[in-house]
C-alpha cells in the first residue's frame, strides 16, 4: 500500500506500508507453506530413520512425495532424451538465414497450409528450427543411410541413430511427421513420398558431398512430386556460378573433397539451373547469397 502526504513547507513525501495478507487468524505469509512442507518432510524422514517404518502421520502426508518423485524420473529420463539429440555445429549457425530466405518464397510466405518434403535431415536440427517458424508447413524429414554427417564422417549405415535424434529435436511438433528412409539417386521414392504432392523440397548441404546422380534424382524427384505451377525447390550449399568458384575458401574446399572421394565436388550452379530447366521443367527463381559463400537456389515447378 502507498501513500503520499504533502504539506505547503515540504515536497511530496513516498511513504511504503507492508500488508501482511493472513487467510486466517493464525496463518502465516502464504510464502511459508514450502517451509512447513520442508520442515514436515525431514520431520517424516527423522521418525522413518528412528523407527524404521513411517508413521500415521507419514503415511497421511505421502502426497509430499510426488514432486520428488517427478524430479528422479526427470533426472533419469532427461539425459537419456538428450543424449538421442546429435548436434550439428553448421546447422545451429546457418538455420536462422535459411529461416530468413524461405520467409520470402511461398508456401513459406503467409500461412496457407503446405506440405514438405526435406531430403537428407541429418539430426533434425533444420526441421525443428524451421517448422517452428513456419508452423502452417507440414515437414517431412528423410535420411539415407549412405549419407553421413559430413565430408569427414563415416556413412550413417543404421539410421536408428539418426532417426532418434530427429524425433529427439522435434518431439511434440504437430506439423512434423516421423521420419523416412530416403535415397534421392534412386528413379523412384518410397510409395509414402512417390504418392503425395509437396509444396516444396527442401535440401541443405548434400550435392557437394554425394555424386552428381543425386543431384539428378533431387531435379528428378522435384519434377514428380512438386505441385504444378507454384511447388518450390529450395536447395542450399556451396556452389560455383558459370563455371567459377565463388571464393578461394570454395576452391580449396572442393579440391579437398575431390581428394576423399572422387565423385565429390562443388557443383556449378549455373549447370545446375540449366539441367533443372531443359530436363525437368523447373525453373531458377532466385540465386540467394548465403553466410561463409553459400547460395540457396531457389527452383519453381512449370504449370
Amino acid at each position: 500500500m502507498y501513500h503520499v502526504t504533502k504539506n505547503s513547507h515540504s515536497a511530496p513525501v513516498l511513504l511504503v506500508v507492508r500488508v501482511d495478507i493472513r487467510r486466517g487468524p493464525g496463518r502465516r505469509h502464504r510464502s511459508d507453506p514450502l517451509k512447513r512442507k520442508t520442515k514436515l518432510t525431514r520431520e517424516i524422514t527423522r521418525r522413518q530413520n528412528l523407527h524404521g517404518a513411517p508413521t500415521a502421520r507419514a503415511n497421511a502426508t505421502t502426497r509430499l512425495a510426488p514432486p520428488a518423485a517427478f524430479r528422479r524420473v526427470l533426472l533419469t529420463w532427461l539425459p537419456a532424451w538428450l543424449s538421442r539429440m546429435q548436434c550439428a555445429p553448421s546447422a545451429d549457425r546457418n538455420k536462422a538465414p535459411i529461416a530468413a530466405v524461405l520467409a520470402k518464397y511461398a508456401p513459406f510466405a503467409g500461412s496457407k497450409p503446405a506440405t514438405l518434403l526435406e531430403v537428407a535431415s541429418g539430426t533434425g536440427q533444420h526441421a525443428a528450427h524451421l517448422a517452428a517458424e513456419f508452423p502452417h508447413v507440414v515437414w517431412q524429414p528423410t535420411e539415407f543411410a549412405g549419407g553421413s554427417a559430413g565430408p569427414e564422417s563415416p556413412a550413417y549405415g543404421d539410421l536408428s541413430p539418426v532417426f532418434a535424434s530427429v524425433v529427439a529435436y522435434t518431439s511434440g511438433m504437430e506439423n512434423v511427421r516421423p521420419p523416412l528412409a530416403l535415397d534421392a539417386s534412386a528413379g523412384s521414392w518410397p510409395a509414402p513420398i512417390e504418392s503425395a504432392a509437396f509444396d516444396a523440397i527442401f535440401a541443405c548441404n548434400i550435392l557437394h558431398i554425394a555424386p552428381y546422380a543425386v543431384t539428378e534424382g533431387l531435379l528428378a524427384g522435384a519434377a514428380r512430386l512438386l505441385v504444378p505451377g507454384s511447388g518450390v525447390l529450395c536447395v542450399y550449399g556451396p556452389f560455383m556460378v558459370d563455371g567459377e568458384h565463388t571464393s578461394d575458401s570454395n576452391a580449396a574446399f572442393s579440391e579437398r573433397l575431390k581428394a576423399q572421394n572422387g565423385a565429390w565436388g562443388v557443383r556449378d550452379a549455373t549447370a545446375v539451373a540449366e539441367t533443372a530447366r531443359a530436363q525437368h521443367g523447373l525453373e531458377l527463381v532466385a540465386r540467394e547469397e548465403m553466410p561463409a559463400n553459400n547460395f540457396m537456389l531457389v527452383f519453381r515447378k512449370a504449370a
